[in-house]
């Protein structure tokens, strides 16, 4: 029941072009295997990694109707449901940075690409809402002038395809989305947690970072300046 389709696309120089695509519209349960992937399964050890253990070669293949019927389909056929959200949410950067590396016109705007996706998944995490291609791509157009939005038309395609893997939508791991977001670290005398946007070279910076001196000035808030106060006045009082 799988059979060939002829079909339209519009290329780079808004032409159109006669491309052959498979019709799906009949298929009720599916398995896709990607054979690649399945020689390297071979390959695994026993005790796996968890980056070694998200080598999926087997992938499930159903209409949105069949929904329902897809769960005992995917436990027979030792299937997984598309991509897990910490995959997918770590590969929306990956392959958008990627994806601007492949056009030089794109590779300015790799930070402001970044940014525009990183608000747009944690308006989604916040929201409690899955995230979608349309979603990534409305983002990523955002960051870019008008002029280069014609190089973003194949940006689905390319974040779809077996490498990336990002399916039509899904759920946003947080801590994926933490590792984009926030810098961490601390040692036995302190912790920092902070927004990498709040970040700068320069001292009207809410953190400003020396270099040179290898320094991090913090812009203190009242609240902060309140405590800092309340301690060094308890110490001298001792």
């Amino acid at each position: 029941m799988i059979k060939n389709k002829d079909a339209l696309k519009i290329n780079q120089k808004l032409e159109l072009e006669d491309v052959i695509q498979i019709d799906l519209s009949k298929i009720h349960q599916a398995a896709r295997i990607n054979l690649d992937k399945f020689d390297k399964s071979k390959e695994i050890p026993s005790n796996p990694s968890d980056e070694i253990s998200t080598l999926n070669y087997l992938s499930f293949v159903s209409p949105r109707s069949n929904k329902d019927a897809s769960g005992y389909f995917i436990k027979g056929l030792d299937c997984i449901d598309g991509v897990r959200p910490a995959v997918a949410t770590d590969n929306v950067f990956k392959s958008a940075k990627a994806y601007c590396n492949t056009k030089n016109e794109l590779k300015a705007f790799r930070n402001k690409v970044k940014d525009s996706l990183i608000e747009y998944l944690q308006h989604c995490l916040d929201n409690e809402k899955p995230a979608t291609l349309a979603g990534l791509e409305h983002s990523v157009r955002q960051a870019v002038p008008a002029e280069h939005h014609e190089l973003l038309n194949d940006y689905i395609d390319f974040v779809s395809n077996e490498e990336w893997q990002l399916p039509t939508e899904f759920n946003i791991n947080s801590n994926s989305l933490k590792k984009y977001t926030r810098i961490r670290s601390k040692t036995d005398s302190w912790e920092l947690n902070f927004r990498r946007k709040a970040l700068g070279t320069t001292d009207n910076s809410d953190l400003y970072y020396d270099d040179n001196a290898r320094k991090l000035t913090i812009r203190c808030s009242d609240d902060l300046v309140k405590q800092i106060a309340e301690e060094l006045g308890s110490r001298n009082a001792s």
